[in-house]
């Protein structure tokens, strides 16, 4: 999910997420006990809003919403001369249409007033990513929708109503026919999803307290608490900062709201403190992800296992599709490390952790999503590496 409500996160990134509820989401996917889990399709997304006179709108960014909304006329004209990208968007407005042309005014104030948008994913089969679904859908998704200022496109309110979200799913038909294809209709559907072993669930708790073994920490224990121990013992205790710097410094690290810049943190520094410590901050991301990195190889692995051989709701035939996307995999890597450019060597490089034989390809889902505390999560796989493998051979002049 992008555009306007951005992306969901892994587990991992959420830094505030404690050790032990790392620990409670496993046992929730050993024991098939995931809350709202659903399967995350490989789409387009879009948001759309409909006014008092049945007339949709959308939006792709904030200033659509800010500077007056798109209509279907607009969408077509901003897409056409795409190929397959126009023929998506053309053909997801048309179904929108279709969709909330015989709708009371009453009923589109229930459902869409207060500025209400809500956020969609298009799947068109004339328009594959990764993964080649062979139907058509439209999909309304329950995070990222809410009331939004007029003016800046801000989310006011960034859940929809409960009550308006259910007559939305309840007045939705299962189907639409436009251009000639049968598009599914829904607000989720239901992830395929293996439960793990009673021998995967042990490895996995044991490889956290491994990471958590860490004096003075506990399963109470944040991610960020995780990092920012790491972060003082190795890079910042031998500095010898007083307290008021260290907490300024973490801050930094950490991109907190209202964190000061690295130079007015290191103003009138010795030289050689302060070029340590800028080097420190400015490398800020890249030491977040490598101290997180023990605790993103458990989620994964968990995430591989839950995912194997699973099939999506929208793949015909499950065990072609696979084998497709073993094959694009094999035909990409050989391309790549025979032409090997310094992109290429790069996302070869970093993907090598993740993926590193076709065979470890088995499921024709991107991931799914599921609910934890309230919040929203992703578990993709090996989806990731996959996409970033297939880019290096795709034409990127279509």
């Amino acid at each position: 999910m992008g555009a306007v409500h951005g992306h969901l996160m892994h587990p991992y990134d959420n830094l505030n997420l404690r050790f032990k509820d790392l620990k409670a989401i496993f046992a929730q996917i050993a024991n098939g006990e995931l809350d709202s889990v659903c399967e995350k399709f490989d789409g387009q997304n879009i948001f759309l809003h409909v006014d008092s006179s049945g007339t949709p709108w959308f939006a792709r960014n904030l200033s659509d919403i800010k500077d007056g909304k798109v209509s279907s006329k607009d969408i077509d004209n901003r897409f056409a001369g795409r190929g397959p990208v126009h023929i998506t968007f053309r053909d997801a407005a048309l179904v929108a249409n279709e969709l909330f042309s015989g709708w009371s005014a009453d009923k589109i104030d229930r459902v869409f007033g207060n500025n209400t948008w809500y956020s969609a994913e298009i799947i068109h089969t004339g328009n594959p990513n990764v993964i080649k679904y062979d139907t058509c859908a439209l999909i309304f998704h329950w995070d990222g929708t809410g009331s939004r200022d007029a003016e800046t496109g801000h989310a006011i309110s960034t859940k929809a109503h409960a009550q308006a979200f259910k007559i939305l799913t309840d007045s939705l038909p299962p189907t639409v026919d436009v251009q000639g294809l049968t598009w599914k209709i829904g607000t989720s559907f239901k992830a395929n999803l293996n439960k793990l072993s009673y021998d995967d669930l042990a490895s996995t708790v044991s490889a956290l307290d491994e990471a958590c073994n860490t004096p003075g920490l506990h399963h109470n224990a944040t991610l960020k608490d995780f990092v920012a121990k790491k972060i003082e013992e190795d890079l910042l205790a031998h500095l010898n900062l007083g307290s008021d710097c260290s907490s300024l410094v973490m801050e930094r690290m950490f991109d907190e709201k209202g964190a000061l810049s690295a130079p007015s943190i290191t103003k009138g520094m010795n030289p050689s403190l302060k070029s340590s410590l800028r080097d420190i901050m400015k490398r800020r991301k890249q030491i977040r992800e490598d101290y997180l990195s023990p605790i993103i190889r458990v989620v994964r692995k968990v995430a591989f296992h839950a995912l194997d051989n699973t099939a999506s709701n929208l793949v015909k035939d499950h065990d072609s599709e696979v084998k497709r996307l073993q094959y694009e995999y094999e035909k990409a890597l050989t391309t790549a490390s025979n032409r090997a450019t310094d992109r290429d060597v790069k996302i070869l490089q970093k993907c090598a952790g993740q993926l590193t034989e076709s065979t470890q390809i088995t499921s024709s889902q991107e991931g799914v999503v599921f609910k934890f505390d309230g919040q929203s999560y992703k578990l993709t796989g090996i989806f990731a590496p996959l996409n970033q493998v297939l880019g290096l051979n795709k034409d990127w002049s279509k």
